[in-house]
């Protein structure tokens, strides 16, 4: 391997955590963040986000996953992923609004916004990726997930082939079909 994504038990400290990289010949690809940018505003979000923002741009990170996660059941064990988020038109307007003006503001730092569709949130099929996609400016970019993808019924390939100048970063997974059935 020569890269990692930030995980929870990584130091938020670049003094810490750029040592440890280096003594293990890793680089810093990425690492989640989780927002919630249908009830803050962006600036809200911005100042919740600059520790890790600062650590990613510290740590030479080339984007950070993000991932619109207000709502979202994917930590709920007893919640059935059927039972997920479903944004109205108003409220797909308004995430579009914040997620355009946060990866400016991102930008502005240097630091690409990969967006993360993912299981249990409101950007979880191809179809609302596409529309995420669709309606946000070139600047936000893309995390293609094959496992989340594939698990909401959509195709990686299709996207990948639609949308290749928005991919930034992918995560590829294998899928077990009886776990999936």
């Amino acid at each position: 391997f020569s890269g990692i994504e930030s995980g929870g038990k990584f130091p938020k400290d670049p003094s810490k955590l750029i040592p440890k990289l280096e003594k293990e010949k890793l680089s810093l690809c990425s690492g989640w963040y989780g927002a919630n940018l249908l009830k803050n505003t962006p600036q809200e979000e911005m100042e919740l986000m600059t520790e890790q923002l600062d650590l990613f741009i510290k740590c030479g990170a080339p984007c950070m996953v993000f991932a619109e996660v207000t709502g979202s059941i994917q930590s709920d064990p007893k919640t059935p992923l059927s039972k997920r988020p479903i944004l109205n038109n108003e409220d797909w307007k308004l995430l579009i609004k914040r997620i355009n003006e946060i990866s400016k503001m991102m930008m502005d730092r240097g630091m690409p916004l990969a967006y993360h569709h993912h299981m249990g949130t409101v950007i979880e099929s191809q179809r609302d990726t596409e529309r995420l996609l669709e309606n946000t400016k070139d600047q936000v970019k893309l995390i293609l997930d094959t496992g989340h993808m594939l698990f909401a019924g959509g195709n990686s390939i299709e996207v990948a082939k639609n949308f290749k100048e928005r991919v930034i970063h992918v995560h590829c997974k294998d899928m077990r079909k009886h776990i999936l059935d």
